[in-house]
């Protein structure tokens, strides 16, 4: 098994984010809803999601998003709802997510 699917015939290869979907400025995109919202979680987690699809270097079928979904619900019953455990603002302004699966831990940290 090779790690990334770097011998997996179906991978051909690591797909570049295209310049406009790189946010350098601050604005979230969210600004007329707050975040706690569900329809800015909802929008949140499609951005984040469709984002994933376009620079996964790997295909994320919805089979593996329902696994990595999983795996976070269980983290967070594991870490009794703890999303992090760094010492972080309550209300922080941007927050590096580093291989985090879906996508999900992000919107619930929104």
């Amino acid at each position: 098994m090779s790690f990334l699917g770097a011998q997996d015939p179906h991978v051909t290869g690591v797909i570049e984010a295209a310049a406009d979907d790189i946010d350098d400025d601050d604005d979230n995109g969210y600004a007329d809803s707050t975040l706690g919202s569900d329809e800015a979680r909802y929008q949140m987690y499609n951005h984040i999601e469709s984002i994933s699809r376009r620079a996964s270097p790997v295909p994320l079928s919805t089979r593996e998003i329902d696994r990595l979904n999983l795996k976070h619900h269980m983290s967070t019953l594991l870490f009794d709802g703890k999303l992090h455990f760094a010492p972080i603002s309550r209300n922080p302004h941007r927050i590096l997510d580093l291989g985090t699966g879906s996508g999900k831990w992000a919107v619930d940290a929104g």
